[in-house]
């Protein structure tokens, strides 16, 4: 019999909207949480005669699913990266099934029958992977009545999750000894009813209020832990329910002196910390180790091989801890596929590929030198990497490494610790904006440079960030059209740099190994691109929604001026900042703030 239980979802998913601690709908019905990683690491299908032999064997079986990318490694306080495991696939039509498999936690475990004449609560167990009967209805019927589970629950701003207890929403008149509670959930599903069948006791009617009880259910063996915030009732289906925190970096390879092979290799082994570099003798062995796997390496550059290790590890066993600052990142992705800095590695590297465009080679009166684009990069090649490092609820919140590390395990970061990691393959292409002319067109900037946090989602942008933004939509909508990737396998990313400059690429980065179709990055080409960014601008020019749209009043929060869902907005896959900080006006003007816009 086939299990309904099991429930396919892609790899990228389980690093964003359905990893750890989020609730999904499997394919039979029932709704359940994504467990923690411990429980992760009891369905690796693997044995042992004793723990350090089982613990052995999980390491082994992990390591054919690493991923290694050492500024998101410090970044998150981890020492290397695991790949979900894969849903199961058809090679030539045969059925590829793979062994490894998330495990799911019935929740909410409280059901209330669907016959509305009887609408009574039924509490299932969280073993239960099915649609449960109801056992009150009438048993003579063919076909039973289910208790379907409740399609609301309750979270706290720290990420707390648990089920409505609806047996202490009702003070029970003396003498009840049996709580016979039937459940009304009707168009407001945030103001539930519950009454008592056995002594007629009612809830209240008003908005509901919950102590936060500090439970984690996707953690089951975590006790419940002190917390002063409020809960309150969402719906299964709010997307403030499950908020991912992720961090992705485009690869790109350590200097040439560097081995990136040699340092994994030595990282792995953990040969960095048993040898002192000032012992010739440990060095000697430890480099005849290394020409025996196949290393070439001299005893000098072993030793900065070793020290480089040592550095990075310091780092991670700080006692404090710094936020990793996205600003610097970026700025080193720009300067290198913009074609600022360069060195032998990136000649060699197979992650990324690209070529530097000279902006004279194009005939447009808004791409040159001293034009609003002054750069344009076709990457032909990228290799990004996404990881799960925690998550919120109520509003996306910025977490410390070790925030969100507990989140997803339960307890502090370990030596040998991982997070849930995703490496996909893309095209994309780069464009430089001219800074002068966005302060000539756009007037002088108010924005705090200080407030500008390119890893915080909801985080603020300058006004030539917000000009990028929205130029990055107006691209990407107008490439969907002719490039061969839907629209939402395309994506945006933002360089709102702290020194000024201001960039964006437009690329998509899919699950597949072999690369890309190389249809995006061919808009990259004199002639094409002039055509993509007429395109852009004329869908821009004009919205259905006009003069609505373009006049509509700011919503500050967000940064939302002369943006909707005709015009700007997106699919939440294609935008890194969740459709915030967008407005038209900036590049087409018309508005009270941007009279002119850079057009």
């Amino acid at each position: 019999m086939k299990n309904a239980w099991k429930t396919q979802i892609k790899r990228g998913h389980l690093v964003l909207s359905s990893g750890v601690g989020s609730i999904i709908r499997t394919q039979n019905g029932v709704t359940a949480v994504i467990a923690g990683l411990p429980s992760w690491l009891e369905t690796i299908p693997v044995n042992g005669p004793d723990l350090p032999s089982l613990q052995k064997a999980q390491k082994a079986y992990l390591d054919e699913y690493e991923i290694r990318d050492a500024e998101l490694e410090d970044a998150c306080g981890v020492s290397r990266f695991i790949a979900p495991p894969k849903q199961d696939d058809e090679v030539y039509g045969r059925k590829q099934n793979y062994n490894w498999e998330v495990p799911l936690i019935r929740f909410p475990l409280a059901g209330v029958c669907e016959n509305f004449k009887c609408q009574r609560l039924r509490v299932a167990s969280a073993s239960d992977s099915q649609v449960l009967d109801c056992t009150h209805c009438a048993t003579d019927r063919k076909y039973k009545h289910k208790s379907r589970q409740v399609p609301i629950f309750l979270i706290c701003a720290n990420g707390h999750l648990d089920e409505v207890q609806w047996d202490t929403l009702m003070e029970h008149k003396n003498g009840c000894t049996e709580s016979k509670i039937k459940v009304q959930i009707g168009e407001v599903l945030t103001s539930p009813r519950a009454t008592c069948l056995g002594c007629g006791a009612k809830s209240a009617t008003d908005d509901l209020e919950f102590a936060c009880t500090g439970r984690s259910p996707w953690l089951p063996h975590l006790p419940n832990e002190p917390c002063v915030e409020k809960m309150r009732i969402v719906e299964r289906t709010s997307v403030s329910a499950y908020y991912a925190s992720t961090k992705s970096a485009i690869h790109i390879p350590i200097d040439s002196k560097f081995d990136e092979s040699l340092l994994n290799w030595l990282t792995q082994r953990n040969f960095a910390n048993l040898v002192d570099v000032k012992n010739d003798e440990a060095i000697e062995k430890l480099c005849d180790f290394c020409v025996k796997a196949g290393f070439l390496v001299s005893k000098d550059l072993l030793v900065e091989h070793v020290e480089y290790i040592k550095i990075r590890e310091q780092k991670l066993d700080k006692d404090e801890e710094d936020l990793w600052d996205v600003g610097v990142a970026r700025t080193r992705e720009f300067d290198i596929m913009s074609g600022k800095v360069d060195y032998p590695a990136l000649q060699n590297s197979k992650l990324i590929e690209f070529d530097v465009i000279d902006v004279g080679s194009f005939q447009h009166q808004f791409v040159g030198t001293h034009s609003l684009i002054n750069g344009v990069t076709a990457v032909h090649r990228l290799t990004e990497t996404r990881v799960l490092d925690g998550f919120s609820r109520v509003e996306p919140k910025v977490l410390t490494s070790r925030e969100g590390y507990k989140m997803l395990w339960g307890h502090e970061v370990k030596s040998d610790s991982w997070l849930p990691g995703y490496r996909v393959h893309g095209e994309g292409i780069l464009i430089e904006i001219n800074p002068l002319i966005i302060a000539q067109r756009l007037g002088s900037d108010l924005t705090n440079k200080d407030l500008i946090d390119l890893g915080n989602p909801r985080g603020p942008l300058s006004s030539g960030g917000v000009l990028a933004h929205s130029l990055a939509h107006l691209l990407i909508t107008a490439l969907a059209d002719d490039c061969g990737y839907q629209l939402p396998s395309i994506r945006d990313r933002i360089y709102d740099l702290a020194d000024g400059r201001i960039g964006l690429m437009v690329y998509t980065a899919e699950g597949d190994s072999v690369g890309t179709l190389g249809g995006l990055v061919a808009f990259a080409q004199p002639g094409k691109f002039e055509k993509l960014l007429d395109k852009a601008l004329e869908i821009g020019r004009w919205c259905p929604q006009d003069p609505v749209c373009i006049e509509r009043l700011t919503d500050q929060r967000v940064g939302i001026h002369a943006a909707c869902h005709q015009c700007l907005l997106l699919p939440e896959t294609c935008c890194e900042k969740f459709n915030s900080w967008l407005d038209r006006s900036t590049i087409v003007g018309r508005s009270e703030k941007f009279p002119t816009g850079v057009l």
